[in-house]
């Protein structure tokens, strides 16, 4: 009787250290979230630092991933009026939360932000304690411009970068940049680059004329946020004319552009960009991100584009109700997606392209044009010479033409053109888009143009160039 005893007691044991021996198998770090780190603007934010911009984005990076349906109420951010509205984006990782208040900060105020402790990670990993972080807000910024009281009659005149960041606060005022700028000093003192004129919350709904100035150094390297380029989001009346972008260096999320990240509305007129844009989201464009309204005229872009995403145009990515007009881009774009031209990726029901070209070589997915991706507007009177490229070979049909993609049941082309020597590499098995008019351009005569371009206006729009042997447009 006294050995069975024995005999379960050892048993019971065994067991036990065996339970055990499972239990700390598992290190508990694997089993706990950390909060790795809290950035604004990918600068690192610390407890009770002071002078953040009111329009910062925060960034709180973890040590694993979190929850997908991680809620406002498990991370707060609040002043001393109350909870502070905002909107939280995970990261593609899944091991960052990027939040963006729905309204700018307050200017010299204390903000506190706060994580509650809980089971926050993707696979139930537990916060064990509750997070706090305090931080407090710039001062207002004065318009220390070099003249001027901003406005129509007598706008703020710029001859330095310093002035011109501060057009942000300052974004229905008008402006005149009075010389040349290099960007590139100011922007090295931040590590995403340079922080956009101009944001959902408040944007740029002033004028800003570059009397032909040039804008160099233009760095931003976001690939966590969207809606990025020299202005963020310009709308109502807003204007932006006669500027030079040169030599950008631009790495984004989405929906941005050298010049635009969104054109909401307004007028973009005599704006041109060169240099290099990439994307890990779509919407993305040479000079514009978004096209939603407005109207872009006697614009350029020679930028170079990548992007792993959609919708992507070597002037436009996305034009939805915008109208467009003698416009050109000559950058080559790629993407590992559809909707790719090279001009513009996609043209929505409600938008119009007129008497416009692109010249820059374009690999995409599917739905790739020399001109436009997709469309379903309406375009006329241009032309693409650029070689096409579609990486898919689906069953379905991959799309690709030499002026259009693929045109959808709205769209509507007139008076288009392409050369007979241009080339479309493409295994898929929908028909190639051909629409449009295959030109031999050695036939091209600068004595009459027509010829070639019949129904195109070389009185007041176009003009023959000898020297590139094709047509170019009168203001260039």
């Amino acid at each position: 009787m006294r050995f069975s005893n024995l005999f379960l007691f050892a048993l019971l044991f065994l067991l036990l250290s065996t339970c055990k021996k499972k239990e700390s198998s598992t290190p508990l770090d694997a089993q706990e979230l950390k909060v790795s780190s809290v950035q604004f603007n990918r600068t690192d934010l610390t407890d009770g630092m002071t002078n953040i911009p009111v329009d910062a984005t925060l960034t709180i990076s973890f040590s694993k991933q979190v929850a997908d349906n991680i809620t406002n109420g498990a991370i707060s951010l609040a002043d001393i009026g109350g909870e502070v509205a905002k909107s939280m984006v995970i990261s593609a990782d899944g091991k960052s939360v990027i939040i963006n208040s729905d309204a700018n900060l307050t200017y010299i105020s204390s903000y506190v932000l706060k994580i509650a402790a809980g089971k926050l990670g993707k696979n139930g990993e537990q916060l064990a304690q509750n997070f706090e972080l305090s931080f407090t807000t710039k001062e207002e910024p004065q318009p220390l411009f070099a003249a001027g009281d901003g406005t129509l009659a007598n706008p703020y005149l710029i001859e330095t970068a310093e002035q011109l960041d501060l057009v942000r606060y300052f974004s229905a005022n008008h402006y005149s940049l009075t010389k040349d700028l290099n960007l590139k000093p100011l922007s090295d003192k931040n590590l995403t680059g340079w922080i956009p004129i101009g944001n959902e919350n408040t944007p740029f709904t002033g004028t800003f004329d570059g009397n032909g100035n040039a804008i160099s150094g233009l760095f931003i390297q976001q690939t966590l946020a969207g809606v990025l380029g020299l202005f963020g989001v310009l709308d109502g009346n807003g204007e932006i004319r006669n500027l030079q972008l040169k030599q950008v260096d631009i790495t984004v999320g989405s929906s941005s552009g050298a010049l635009v990240g969104i054109q909401v509305n307004g007028l973009i007129e005599n704006c041109h960009s060169s240099g290099a844009v990439s994307a890990v989201g779509g919407m993305i464009g040479g000079l514009v991100g978004l096209q939603q309204e407005g109207i872009i005229v006697n614009c350029s872009s020679s930028c170079d584009i990548i992007s792993e995403n959609a919708q992507m145009g070597g002037l436009v990515g996305l034009s939805q109700n915008g109208q467009i007009q003698n416009s050109f881009a000559t950058g080559y774009c790629r993407s590992f997606a559809s909707e790719i031209g090279g001009l513009i990726g996609t043209i929505k029901e409600g938008a119009q392209v007129v008497n416009s070209y692109a010249t820059g070589d374009v690999l995409a997915t599917m739905q790739g044009g020399g001109l436009v991706g997709l469309l379903e507007g309406v375009l006329s009177g241009s032309y693409a010479t650029g070689n096409i490229r579609i990486t898919s070979e689906s069953e379905t049909g991959d799309y690709a033409g030499n002026v259009v993609g693929q045109i959808g049941l709205t769209g509507s082309v007139s008076t288009i053109y392409y050369p007979n020597t241009q080339t479309i590499d493409y295994k898929g098995n929908s028909p190639i888009t051909n629409d449009g008019m295959a030109v031999d351009i050695t036939l091209l005569s600068c004595t009459n143009p027509n010829n070639l371009f019949p129904y195109l206006n070389f009185s007041t729009i176009w003009k023959c160039n000898a020297s590139r042997s094709w047509m170019v447009l009168q203001w260039e």
